[in-house]
């Protein structure tokens, strides 16, 4: 399982991201700058005590990577269709 974190800029962030997974007990993370690589996926509880520890030491989870491509596959269908809409015009 893939997640993203944001504000992740130095080799110092990456061992506290490692120190903050390893204080919920999850085992076995890779951790390069914006990204943690798990065997598994989180629980509904570890997910929130993984994130309510980030955000305590400054960093964000960035939640689901599919949420992230709907709103660009929206933007994307809103701005065609205005285009789409403004040639119909006279």
């Amino acid at each position: 399982m893939k997640l993203g974190v944001n504000h992740m800029v130095c080799p110092r962030c990456i061992e506290a991201v490692e120190g903050i997974l390893n204080e919920i007990g999850i085992e076995n993370p890779e951790v390069e700058l914006g990204e943690v690589w798990l065997d598994r996926a989180l629980s509904e509880n570890e997910l929130i005590r993984f994130q309510n520890r980030l955000q305590e030491r400054g960093f964000e989870l960035v939640m689901d990577r599919q949420t992230e491509l709907i709103n660009l596959v929206k933007k994307n269908l809103i701005q065609y269709l205005k285009v789409v809409e403004d040639d119909d015009q006279p």
